[in-house]
């Protein structure tokens, strides 16, 4: 009977530890970016402008490097490009550590500024406290 009884701890043990380290399996980052590239339903476009801009400006500090062709774009196009951006999902961990810059700031008829900010480092951007990842405007921004 001892060895029945054993036997069982033995079991529910393990059991007990195969289960705990498929939660800790399941809750990893590396896990969820893999699951999250399954689902790409996960990314949606975001049109940040105000309505009717009419200008846009670069704020850019010494540590933002984009592509020197968008500093000598037209506003319009600057706005029809950047205005509207495909997000993709972002760990909250990642949010609440990263210092974002200004990057471009879109002007209204009525005046009206919002600004886009971004950490070219993690490639994350922020519009009104909303951060998020946009793969294909930072390719656009950097790459010629």
């Amino acid at each position: 009977m001892n060895k029945k009884l054993i036997f069982k701890v033995l079991v529910l043990a393990i059991f007990l530890s195969l289960v705990f380290g498929v939660m800790n399996f399941l809750s990893s980052s590396s896990f969820r970016k893999d699951l999250n590239g399954l689902f790409v339903s996960d990314k949606r476009r975001m049109n940040w402008c105000p309505d009717h801009v009419v200008d846009v400006v670069w704020e850019l500090n010494s540590t933002s490097k984009i592509e020197n062709a968008w500093l000598t774009t037209d506003a319009q196009k600057i706005a029809t490009t950047f205005c509207s951006i495909v997000m993709e999902p972002v760990d909250i961990v990642d949010k609440d550590v990263v210092q974002f810059f200004p990057l471009l700031t879109a002007i209204s008829a009525e005046g009206k500024k919002i600004t886009l900010e971004w950490n070219k480092e993690k490639g994350l951007f922020k519009v009104q406290e909303i951060s998020f990842k946009s793969t294909e405007s930072l390719k656009k921004l950097i790459q010629p």
